[in-house]
């Protein structure tokens, strides 16, 4: 799983992964593009609803990566870099910082492990 973003689909829900463990989930550009390009995949097919979690045990997102910032961060923003209009339910766990907060906001449900910790 070399990927920095992952779509899998099964008995119609897609499921969206963050995959960036070793970097907290830092969203860099790549992360961007590949969540922009989950947004129109799950827009353009039959799954009814898409869950958006990150892999790792310590953070959903420490939000932009310091090192390789993305210029267009609002692109990997549901609703927002593509459009979105089926229900996406964001499953939160450890740090939820800055930019990953915008993109959580922007789900249609939040479900959020006891370690979570929002800034």
């Amino acid at each position: 799983m070399d990927e920095v973003v992952t779509y899998t689909s099964s008995d119609s829900i897609a499921t969206i992964t963050i995959n960036r463990p070793a970097q907290m989930n830092a969203l860099n550009k790549a992360v961007i593009v590949g969540l922009q390009s989950a947004w129109r995949q799950f827009e353009n097919r039959d799954d009814r609803v898409a869950i958006l979690h990150a892999s790792g045990d310590r953070a959903f997102s420490v939000g932009a990566d310091i090192k390789d910032p993305p210029r267009e961060m609002w692109q990997g923003v549901p609703s927002i870099g593509a459009t979105v209009t089926k229900p996406v339910i964001a499953a939160v766990h450890g740090w939820c910082i800055g930019g990953a907060y915008v993109i959580v906001q922007m789900c249609d449900l939040v479900v959020a492990a006891e370690n979570t910790v929002f800034k």
